[in-house]
């Protein structure tokens, strides 16, 4: 993956691990639609339908990945022997925890927390990766998602902007800057 933007299956893992119910799941995709787009793929962006298509089909795999993925070479047979061609790729993606963290905590901040903004250590952070030292590249990318995603990152209620001074167990605030 390696980029901003929302996929389906971003929406689906965040989805999957809050546990929420199918009423609340349809009314925050509408929601994140309606209000965020701008935040999803390209070709989300103008096609509610394929968007919440494609991230159920998502939750579906990821609740049921054992069996799908025991079925998936019988599916694929099946429409070759009709005469439909499936693009297996759309159907195999990796994930990348960096994506994946920075996406939940704008999720959480803009739809699920009553508290606007999450506190996080750069330890806590690069555990998350399971990387044990803070490089440039990940540091880079952490401040690229802090500004795509419209946040401001605080230390002792002071505004910052670069990671890498920042002692590992110290706290960062970030929050969105619209708040």
């Amino acid at each position: 993956m390696g980029q901003l933007s929302y996929s389906a299956l971003d929406m689906a893992v965040i989805l999957c691990k809050k546990n929420l119910g199918i009423r609340e799941e349809c009314q925050f995709l509408l929601d994140f639609w309606r209000s965020e787009r701008r935040f999803l793929e390209w070709k989300y962006q103008s096609n509610k339908r394929r968007f919440l298509q494609d991230t159920q089909y998502w939750m579906h795999y990821l609740n049921d990945k054992e069996q799908l993925d025991y079925d998936f070479a019988d599916i694929v047979k099946a429409a070759e022997n009709n005469g439909t061609q499936i693009e297996v790729e759309d159907y195999w993606r990796d994930l990348d925890e960096v994506d994946i963290v920075f996406k939940e905590m704008y999720l959480d901040m803009a739809f699920f927390r009553k508290t606007k903004y999450v506190r996080k250590s750069m330890r806590q952070m690069l555990a998350k990766y399971h990387l044990k030292r803070r490089t440039a590249s990940i540091v880079e990318k952490m401040e690229r998602y802090v500004r795509f995603y419209e946040m401001e990152m605080l230390v002792n209620r002071k505004r910052i902007s670069d990671l890498s001074s920042i002692p590992l167990d110290q706290l960062i605030t970030f929050r969105l800057c619209s708040v």
